[in-house]
């Protein structure tokens, strides 16, 4: 994982954006969506140094412009209880522990797992009192600027705490905002063809089988129900066109099924209404498509062909569309 990190770092910065860590101190043990409750990990100081801190430390060297606060109470870090975003002394780890000096910014602020026990305005300014500089997504921003100036004018809020957020903010525009470096080109000339390599190399089970047109395309979709709406599933369809898709024309059936890792499920696997929707729709398929993680492989109920494409974004689901088009006979 840190080798990816110090990769993606260097490879992000060095095309001229700045790139931004997260969710400091560490996100992967939670069970528990920040978005709607705050998620508590119980695991020793010592465990969250040895392991799930490298990782920052890693992107620190590889001199990242940002690090992402998460909004996860860590006991053994702060015995409070707070989230990481409004801790001082979680974020004192941050600043003096790992020796950070870019810009800290918290996770959105309309998550529940940043104000439990307190209002969004409070945990505004709490946040830039426990070290950070820049908060992100707030409900009612007039409301918390009106709080910021409160308690800078109360005293609560020291001016120079103050001062050097905004120093680091200014350091990191002016680096954003500086002339992009020349950049060597890599294997590929576009995320459109990457992400047409990683379905070249996408078969888990059976070879890519000839299809016959129009498709009857069906969508599985586990990632419906949750706090906020998942992204569009008809890509695929719009990419392939009206002409290559029709419902009941005879064409070979292809499933469609997005299961990406959301924490609001507090599983791995599939849900009960996908596992039912697969049940039923899974048998008689001539490809199915896994938007999700490999693992997904053994829970559906098929000895159908099925093609990786990891995500639900746009990029993939249109790979795909393209990738159905050359197998169309």
């Amino acid at each position: 994982m840190a080798t990816y990190v110090r990769s993606w770092v260097e490879g992000c910065q060095g095309a001229g954006a700045l790139a931004c860590a997260k969710h400091f101190p560490g996100h992967g043990r939670t069970s528990v969506d920040s978005h709607i409750a705050l998620p508590v990990v119980e695991a020793s100081a010592e465990s969250l140094r040895a392991t799930d801190l490298v990782p920052f430390a890693v992107a620190i060297e590889s001199g990242v412009g940002a690090l992402m606060t998460a909004h996860v109470a860590y006991p053994r870090l702060d015995p409070t209880g707070h989230p990481a975003t409004i801790s001082r002394p979680i974020l004192g780890e941050l600043r003096d522990g790992l020796g950070f000096e870019g810009l800290i910014v918290t996770d959105a602020l309309i998550m529940d797992g940043a104000l439990e026990g307190r209002r969004e305005s409070d945990a505004a300014v709490e946040a830039i009192l426990a070290g950070v500089d820049i908060l992100l997504y707030p409900k009612d921003p007039r409301r918390v600027r009106d709080a910021l100036g409160q308690a800078l004018a109360s005293g609560v809020l020291p001016q120079d705490r103050l001062e050097r957020a905004l120093e680091r903010y200014h350091h990191a525009l002016s680096r954003a905002t500086a002339p992009t470096p020349p950049v060597t080109r890599g294997p590929f000339e576009s995320a459109d063809a990457l992400a047409d390599e990683l379905l070249v190399q996408g078969m888990l089970r059976g070879a890519p089988p000839e299809l016959t047109g129009p498709l009857d395309l069906i969508v599985v979709d586990d990632d419906l129900g949750g706090p906020y709406p998942p992204s569009p599933s008809d890509w695929t369809g719009r990419a392939l066109g009206p002409d290559l898709v029709g419902r009941y024309g005879g064409g070979s059936r292809v499933l469609l099924v997005f299961a990406e890792p959301r924490a609001w499920k507090g599983r791995s696997g599939f849900g009960e209404s996908a596992r039912t929707a697969l049940a039923h729709s899974a048998s008689n398929a001539d490809l199915i498509v896994v938007f999700g993680h490999p693992r997904l492989l053994e829970e559906i109920p098929s000895d159908a062909p099925v093609l990786l494409a990891w995500h639900r974004q746009r990029l993939m689901q249109e790979a795909v569309g393209r990738w159905l088009r050359r197998r169309l006979g």
